[in-house]
């Protein structure tokens, strides 16, 4: 009964995500996965992948590995469900290997294939329209709210979201637009996010 608890909510963490479209190379997560199912507040608890100069904001659903740093600001929450499935809680107010909280295992009962990846993120480049949400949470609803960094000097964006059955294109002087397509999102599927300034600027190019 446990297992299949920690299943749906998985299932809700990586199947209803929005995955947003970088232009970077993603990064193999490997066999064991540590997944964040919970923090607060929003932007005040933060990882850095081994790989990364700065901390850049959790989100609920950010893949973690045995490397990686998680930083708790005081008087905040986090829950990582471990490649064990056991839940790890560390307390605010410190830094911490991931490994402290999450040993890695011989037999994960949480793993990734080779083949599937995580998109990272580099640090944020003001000149280009950077996804802002849904970054920092999963989407839980067939209509999101998408947003993106104000460019400064750009007078429209080109919003355009690419999925399963879907490919939806709207022009828009605001920075963030909720999406009102057609089809609606589903379930399982992932979806790629891409903005473009009017001066040719583009997500794609973190």
């Amino acid at each position: 009964m446990q297992w299949k608890k920690w299943k749906l909510l998985i299932g809700l963490l990586l199947g209803l995500s929005l995955v947003v479209s970088l232009a970077r190379p993603a990064r193999p997560i490997g066999n064991g996965l540590n997944l964040v199912v919970a923090l607060r507040p929003q932007g005040q608890v933060k990882i850095k992948r081994s790989t990364w100069q700065d901390y850049q904001p959790a989100f609920i659903g950010a893949p973690l590995a045995a490397k990686d740093h998680l930083l708790l600001a005081s008087n905040t929450f986090a829950k990582v469900l471990c490649q064990n499935l056991m839940p790890w809680e560390p307390e605010g107010g410190r830094d911490y290997i991931v490994s402290e909280g999450c040993p890695p295992t011989s037999k994960p009962k949480l793993s990734q294939s080779d083949q599937d990846t995580v998109i990272e993120r580099a640090a944020n480049n003001p000149e280009i329209p950077y996804i802002l949400r849904p970054r920092d949470s999963s989407v839980l609803n067939q209509q999101p709210l998408l947003g993106w960094h104000q460019v400064e000097g750009a007078s429209t964006y080109q919003v355009t979201v690419i999925g399963p059955g879907v490919k939806w294109t709207q022009e828009t002087s605001a920075t963030e637009i909720v999406y009102s397509g057609k089809q609606s999102l589903q379930p399982g599927a992932r979806y790629w996010l891409i903005v473009k300034t009017d001066q040719g600027k583009s997500s794609k190019d973190e």
